[in-house]
């Protein structure tokens, strides 16, 4: 779903899409209309791309667990 501003207003301009693992276009739907999108996951699909996707499958785990640490202690501060 997108949104934007239409007329002088923001506003819900449809257009949503599923992208599936490859980074494929897998549905979409039209812009400017109202529709239901569904779809399923392939996780077994998703395991593969990861594996052949070398920026999915070199994610260094440490790194993004630190990083979001670092969000979650910035987000949270004024709140302690």
């Amino acid at each position: 779903m997108q949104t934007g501003w239409l007329r002088g207003r923001c506003g819900i301009l449809g257009g949503s899409q599923v992208v599936g693992p490859t980074a494929r276009w897998s549905r979409r739907r039209p812009q400017m209309e109202e529709a239901l999108l569904c779809a399923e996951l392939d996780l077994n699909a998703v395991r593969r791309a990861r594996l052949v996707t070398p920026l999915l499958g070199e994610e260094r785990l440490d790194l993004t667990l630190q990083e979001l640490k670092r969000i979650r202690r910035d987000r949270f501060a004024d709140q302690r």
